[in-house]
């Protein structure tokens, strides 16, 4: 795998990629990636795979053709970085400063990255690419050319948020789970309405120790926080000690906590207990029987961020912790827990995501084990408790993306969409599979790899 962590230097675009197979006549339209794809800066490099500098990807597809370019997003993080070949601001597990002493010394004055390197939304007309800082990027979907930093219009008090805001189909409201740290911790949701852009918090709770939060859940009437024992100590450490989640530590004797809200008032309804896990991803979630069904990628605990440090990553003894396809169906108000284990090392989970909030049957994602992180692709019915493979020698697949076929009358009616690396041929390729019985359709090839990308979105013309 260690082709997909190597650097990419210089952006490139290819034209007609030569294909095998044919693609659906219907599909037609962008698929959008973002992930890090730079590391090294001269005699220092960024420390973790969360840390390189985003690449912005784009496959576009039209009558049968697939044209394909990437471009760095310039942010403030690459433009000084590439130029001065060092880190200049801190990140998710780099910094800027060596020793104790120049951590003090800088402390009051370091900024956190703007290198927005691991999601793609869209508001309006804007495509922003994002991060867990609160810095989106706005870039140009076709040629993926940098616009700028995009503003809304409100001040909010913000030192991270998801990479992962979600959208109300039937509102179009979209919603994103914010922290904010200081001498008080406080976590809170926000609303954005369509045509704004202006947040309107909500639902907002002070925590003495607020713990990492990368996702969250939602459902038509309830809006969910996980709250996972890995836990910032103290908040001033963030001013003048490590990068970023080294200030998290994981306590094994505390619970997990789901904090479940009113989404219109914004109330705490209820907090339920279970036995702890780590997670990153949020499936889905719905209401069914005065009970919120949670799907979620749970892991023992949070040993997977030092997994993915670019030393470990490296080796090939490393090995990668389990993670389960994990549901919770949590009372709305008060009551039992009872959790079901429905599918074994999936990560990167991705729906139909028309079926967002409601009682859906199936969940793709890209699986492994404990020597590879991602070496096939799985499609779950959760219904039946079966799940489809694909998976091909040497090949290692990035998130999955399911595109809807416009005259689809079933939840798994369309295509599933993923870049994978030819480690053997060290080349990348497009795949297009059938979402319904999960074979081949099509295969666009590049003429070289890429390194492993995060998340993306595919925009139909």
């Amino acid at each position: 795998m260690k082709s997909g962590f190597n650097s990419l230097t210089e952006h490139f675009k290819v034209d007609d990629l030569p294909i095998k197979g044919k693609i659906p006549a219907w599909l037609n339209g962008d698929l959008l990636r973002n992930g890090p794809a730079k590391f090294d800066l001269g005699d220092k490099g960024y420390r973790h795979w969360f840390d390189g500098l985003s690449l912005l990807h784009n496959f576009s597809i039209k009558e049968g053709k697939v044209d394909y370019r990437n471009h760095f997003l310039e942010s403030e993080a690459y433009k000084q970085d590439t130029k001065n070949k060092k880190i200049s601001f801190r990140s998710f597990a780099s910094d800027p400063c060596g020793g104790i002493f120049k951590r003090v010394f800088s402390g009051w004055y370091r900024k956190n990255t703007d290198n927005a390197n691991v999601n793609i939304t869209q508001i309006g007309e804007h495509f922003l690419a994002l991060t867990e800082t609160p810095m989106p990027i706005e870039f140009d979907a076709k040629t993926l050319e940098t616009i700028g930093k995009f503003s809304y219009t409100d001040k909010l008090k913000i030192s991270t948020l998801t990479a992962h805001p979600h959208l109300d189909l039937n509102t179009q409201i979209s919603y994103n789970l914010v922290s904010h740290y200081g001498i008080q911790n406080s976590c809170y949701f926000y609303k954005l309405h369509p045509k704004s852009l202006t947040r309107i918090p909500f639902a907002k709770e002070v925590l003495k120790h607020p713990s990492y939060q990368h996702s969250f859940a939602m459902t038509k009437n309830y809006i969910i926080r996980t709250d996972v024992p890995f836990c910032l100590s103290h908040s001033l450490k963030l001013l003048f000690g490590k990068p970023f989640i080294e200030n998290f530590h994981w306590d094994a004797t505390k619970e997990t906590v789901f904090s479940v809200f009113d989404k219109s008032s914004g109330k705490l309804l209820a907090k339920h207990r279970v036995p702890a896990f780590f997670t990153f991803h949020h499936a889905n979630a719905y209401e069914k029987n005065n009970h919120i069904n949670l799907d979620i990628v749970t892991y023992n605990d949070a040993s997977i961020i030092k997994t993915l440090y670019l030393e470990n990553l490296n080796k090939t003894s490393t090995p990668f912790p389990q993670r389960y396809l994990t549901r919770f169906s949590l009372p709305i108000h008060q009551g039992q827990v009872t959790t079901e284990c429905i599918s074994k090392n999936i990560e990167l989970p991705r729906i139909n995501y028309r079926y967002n909030m409601k009682d859906y049957r199936y969940v793709y994602g890209v699986g492994g084990d404990n020597k590879q992180i991602f070496n096939h692709l799985i499609k779950v019915d959760i219904k039946k408790k079966v799940q489809k493979i694909w998976k091909k020698q040497h090949c290692f697949p990035g998130e999955p993306v399911f595109v809807a076929s416009p005259q689809a009358k079933t939840e798994d009616d369309g295509v599933v969409l993923s870049v994978v690396l030819n480690e053997q041929n060290q080349q990348s390729f497009l795949l297009i599979l059938d979402a319904q019985n999960f074979e081949e359709q099509a295969i666009a090839s590049l003429p070289s790899p890429l390194p492993f990308g995060l998340h993306g979105v595919f925009v139909s013309s």
